[in-house]
């Protein structure tokens, strides 16, 4: 199924969101998929989203997406914050 809208089309598979804009793809994750990653519980990953540790777009009541893209600036600033830098 495939959604056009202005800003780009949404393609969706079984379980992560692929965002088209401006021939670049960004890949959305569930927390499910975001906690496999990063070997972590789903409600740590939903508790991060909550509260803005881990940035994501909040789709509806309980559903949440985050890009790849966050999950490496994420761990870059996780690793600046483990190592004091």
């Amino acid at each position: 199924m495939v959604l056009k809208h202005s800003w780009g089309e949404m393609l969706w598979d079984d379980k992560a969101m692929t965002t088209a804009t401006n021939d670049t793809q960004t890949e959305c994750l569930t927390p499910e998929q975001v906690a496999e990653r990063l070997q972590v519980s789903r409600a740590t990953v939903v508790y991060w989203l909550r509260t803005g540790r881990l940035r994501g777009s909040k789709l509806g009541y309980r559903t949440w997406r985050v890009t790849a893209e966050e999950i490496a600036a994420f761990l870059a600033r996780e690793t600046l914050v483990a190592t004091g830098s």
